[in-house]
């Protein structure tokens, strides 16, 4: 894979708007009707193990609450393993209710992230938030392995700790590596490759949030190269190096390795 050779510079464009006139429009009042609902967000994702609940609620929001109200929903499910309403119910006087996706924990692969897309009515006003999409992953037993340095773009040095799955010892987490509790999840190759259980992105790499929040440019993100020529893990001693991609929403601050040893 060929890796990126540019680094993006920060840059913060501030754009300021004014009217022309006192004849400009100001603008025009809008009433909801009660059943117009949005998502409170476009994604999230659930991890479970043998002691949580095989049920996961998304949260939906209206700006209208007078009155009750049903609103159709729609999922993508073709699996048969989780029941997904078909409608989602507003009291009188309630601005948010959840649809409760519930599912037989037991009959979920472990390891196996299950995508579930949710859908609600169009709005006559566009861009608002109508479509979701819910993660739900059985997550695997994990022990404890050891603590390790980390060098990373971040911190520097700092420490961190290393789990192994109980089913699969290639699979490893480290945790509260970029941020409290942060959870990395490797595959540990036999041929010192490394690889993580999600798709790459149309860069071929890995999308990841390190949930450090820059005090200027606010959520650090990253791309993983799994490229063994650049990202690998070193048996012998006891190492993984990650090239890292860091940008934020303005910009980026380009390639880093990170290193893990213990």
């Amino acid at each position: 894979m060929k890796k990126i050779l540019y680094t993006l510079s920060i840059v913060l464009a501030v754009s300021t708007f004014c009217a022309c006139n006192d004849n400009d429009t100001i603008g025009v009042f809008y009433y909801p009707d009660n059943s117009e609902a949005i998502f409170t967000s476009s994604k999230s994702e659930y991890f479970f193990t043998a002691a949580d609940l095989g049920e996961y609620e998304v949260t939906v929001q209206r700006a209208n609450s007078k009155g009750s109200a049903e609103v159709e929903v729609i999922n993508s499910d073709t699996t048969g393993l989780f029941t997904i309403p078909g409608t989602v119910f507003f009291e009188d006087g309630e601005l948010e209710a959840t649809i409760k996706v519930t599912f037989e924990k037991e009959q979920l692969e472990i390891g196996t992230p299950y995508t579930i897309g949710l859908q609600l009515p169009e709005t006559p006003i566009e861009g608002k938030q109508i479509s979701h999409k819910l993660t739900i992953t059985r997550d695997y037993t994990w022990e404890f392995f050891t603590e390790c340095t980390a060098t990373t773009y971040l911190y520097g040095e700092s420490t961190a700790t290393i789990y192994k799955a109980l089913e699969n010892p290639s699979y490893i987490k480290i945790k509260d590596l970029y941020s409290e509790g942060h959870e990395l999840k490797l595959l540990l190759g036999g041929d010192g490759s490394i690889s993580m259980l999600q798709d790459v992105n149309s860069y071929g790499y890995y999308d990841m949030e390190t949930g450090f929040i820059h005090p200027s440019y606010g959520m650090i993100y990253t791309y993983i190269d799994a490229d063994r020529n650049y990202s690998y893990f070193d048996e012998a001693q006891n190492t993984i190096v990650l090239s890292m991609y860091y940008y934020v929403g303005a910009g980026a601050f380009g390639w880093k390795d990170d290193v893990i040893t213990w």
